[in-house]
């Protein structure tokens, strides 16, 4: 592969990265806040601790795979992304059980 090849698919993976990362929460905040019926900032608060977050624990993160190497990190980083996700799921599967769950005056209220 060419360098004008790796240089353009670097930088369009890169891009892609970025509007999801960053501009994708920007565009998803109303809905998700509404959803979850918390206000916009609340939901910028949460983005930016994960932020926070992630700056804090990126240059660790990179010595450790310069020590060990990516293949054995990225493994472990997607294994906490899987956890992650299934934390979210269950917190989301816990109001709808909350929700559904008698004798809730929601549900009262929509078998009315």
């Amino acid at each position: 592969m060419g360098t004008l090849q790796t240089i353009s698919l670097i930088g369009s993976t890169q891009t892609l990265a970025w509007a999801s990362s960053y501009y994708l929460p920007a565009v998803l905040a109303a809905p998700v806040a509404k959803e979850l019926e918390t206000g916009e900032p609340f939901f910028f608060l949460c983005f930016s601790a994960a932020l926070l977050i992630a700056a804090l624990v990126g240059p660790r993160a990179g010595r450790w795979i310069d020590q060990r190497g990516g293949r054995v990190v990225l493994p472990i980083t997607n294994l906490m992304f899987a956890a992650g996700l299934t934390m979210l799921a269950l917190w989301v599967l816990q109001w709808v059980m909350d929700f559904m769950t008698p004798p809730s005056p929601r549900l009262c209220f929509f078998m009315a």
